[in-house]
C-alpha cells in the first residue's frame, strides 16, 4: 500500500493551477489506493468463488449420491453412495477449513469494503473540490478557500489512510483470530488421540 504524507505544505498565496494541481495528486493517490485493493482482492475472490462452487457441489454430492444409488437397485450400490456421500462431505469440511485458515472470503470482503470505503472518500473529494474551487477567486476570501481547498485534499488523504489502517488492523485481528482457532482445534485433537 501507499504511505500518504501526513500534511500536505503550500505556501500562500496559491495560484489555482498550484490548487488544481494538489486536487490532481490528491485524486492520484486515491486511484492509487484503490487500484491496490482492486489489484490484490483478485485471488482471494477466485479462491472464494472456487471455495463455494467446490463447497456446494460437494454437499450436493452428499445429499445425492445415496438416493441415486439406491434409485439403481443393486444392494451394494447403496454402501457406495453412503461413501460417496460422507467423502464429498468431509471434503466440504475441508475446503471451509481452507477457506477458514487462510480467510479468502473474509479478505475478499475486507478488500471490497476498503476499496467502496476509498471510493466514497474519491467521489466526495470530488464533489467538494467542485464546490470549493467554484468560489475561490481574487476577493479577499480567496486565500481562507485556498487553504480550505488544502485542508480537503489533506481530509480525503487521511480517511483513505485510516481505511487501510483498520483493514490491516481487522486483518492481523482475523489472522490471529484463525491461528488461535487451528491451534485449540489441533490442541484439543491432540487431547483425545
Amino acid at each position: 500500500m501507499t504511505k500518504t504524507d501526513d500534511r500536505i505544505n503550500v505556501k500562500y498565496p496559491v495560484t489555482l493551477s498550484t490548487l488544481d494541481a494538489l486536487f490532481e495528486v490528491s485524486i492520484k493517490r486515491l486511484d492509487e489506493k484503490i487500484n491496490w485493493y482492486k489489484v490484490n482482492s483478485v485471488l482471494p475472490q477466485i479462491a472464494t468463488i472456487s471455495i463455494s462452487i467446490f463447497g456446494i457441489l460437494c454437499i450436493s454430492a452428499t445429499i445425492l449420491s445415496p438416493v441415486i444409488f439406491i434409485l439403481m437397485g443393486s444392494p451394494t450400490s447403496e454402501l457406495d453412495g453412503v461413501h460417496i456421500g460422507y467423502t464429498a462431505a468431509l471434503i466440504a469440511g475441508l475446503l471451509l477449513l481452507v477457506d477458514k485458515v487462510f480467510m479468502f472470503s473474509r479478505l475478499y470482503a475486507q478488500f471490497t469494503s476498503a476499496r467502496m470505503q476509498i471510493s466514497v472518500i474519491r467521489t466526495d473529494l470530488e464533489f467538494e473540490w467542485a464546490q470549493l474551487r467554484s468560489k475561490i477567486n481574487t476577493d479577499a476570501t480567496a486565500e481562507q478557500r485556498a487553504k480550505a481547498a488544502v485542508l480537503l485534499c489533506q481530509k480525503a488523504l487521511a480517511a483513505a489512510d485510516k481505511v487501510e489502517l483498520q483493514d490491516t488492523t481487522n486483518w492481523q485481528r482475523g489472522l490471529s483470530q484463525a491461528m488461535k482457532s487451528l491451534f485449540s482445534a489441533h490442541n484439543h485433537h491432540k487431547g483425545h488421540s
